[in-house]
């Protein structure tokens, strides 16, 4: 049952991924490198110094929450990202990539800002790439799971927040086909997660671009997307509810589009099931009286 605390809880901001079973991805992970060392890729597989760069990580991550920052040592940020010629984690075969996403993920929710500053390509347009339309990753059932959640923990982070900014539209333009009916419910509510903090990126003004216009259209274009997806999840349709709140209050601009891409009919359109969650109720209250606002002025 949701509490009354519960549901006059402000909306967040930004959403996170916490939990996670630090163990079986390292012992997956482990058991992965054991068999590209074997078979298709022997210089892929980790090398006994990585191994113990990761373990050290594990025994880091599973010490604190998400408040404890992280500094990630240099060689264990290479160990993902690859130097010398060689690939990292983020390159191994699609089938293998999960283990490391998910560990990568936890430690951008918790990592300082050192280290991850420096790197190029910058690992919000790593993890994009992974979940580019043709890419053997996106093609996967976990590798996109883990690397959405990957991007919407770098941009909950309030230490990497400003390096996830600059890339808020390359994020919007990886969500459309893991926001549809198609995903798995896992998936479509890692992508909302993402929409939201995305659209809280630029409600902050911290993704101040050039083509601001643009990316409230690529925002607003996702949400009448994923309200228009079946039987959305009751999570995943108020992250959506949310996301759309954080593009209202970038100004009047964002109702404009919204009228434009008829929202508020998606809206009218939402069949919420009785005893559902009050604050989807309450959430889709707020943004019908932000449009109806928006448009009166």
């Amino acid at each position: 049952a949701v509490t009354s605390a519960a549901a006059a809880a402000p909306p967040p901001s930004y959403v996170s991924f916490e939990a996670g079973k630090h163990d079986a991805a390292l012992a997956k992970l482990l058991e992965f490198s054991a068999k590209l060392r074997d078979g298709e890729g022997p210089d892929l597989a980790l090398d006994e110094t990585q191994e113990s760069g990761l373990a050290a990580l594990v025994a880091e991550l599973r010490k604190g929450g998400a408040s404890a920052a992280l500094a990630l040592a240099p060689a264990t940020l290479a160990t993902f990202t690859g130097e010398g010629g060689r690939p990292g984690l983020l390159g191994w075969p699609a089938p293998y990539l999960f283990p490391a996403l998910d560990l990568l993920r936890l430690a951008l929710l918790r990592a300082a800002r050192s280290g991850v500053d420096t790197l190029e390509p910058p690992m919000a347009l790593r993890l994009t790439a992974l979940l580019a339309p043709g890419s053997a990753a996106a093609a996967e059932k976990a590798a996109p799971l883990m690397a959405l959640r990957g991007l919407a923990n770098m941009a909950a982070n309030p230490a990497l927040r400003p390096l996830a900014a600059p890339h808020a539209g390359a994020m919007l333009e990886s969500l459309s086909p893991f926001l549809g009916g198609e995903s798995p419910p896992a998936t479509r509510l890692a992508a909302s997660s993402l929409l939201l903090n995305a659209s809280s990126l630029l409600k902050d003004k911290a993704a101040a671009a050039a083509d601001e216009e643009g990316l409230l259209m690529q925002g607003l274009s996702l949400v009448s997307h994923a309200l228009a997806t079946p039987s959305l999840e009751e999570e995943a349709l108020f992250r959506v509810l949310c996301s759309l709140g954080a593009l209202l209050e970038t100004g009047a601009a964002a109702a404009e589009t919204a009228s434009s891409l008829d929202i508020e009919s998606a809206l009218d359109g939402l069949r919420l099931p009785d005893g559902g969650a009050p604050k989807v109720r309450q959430k889709l209250a707020a943004v019908r009286a932000a449009l109806a606002k928006r448009s009166k002025q």
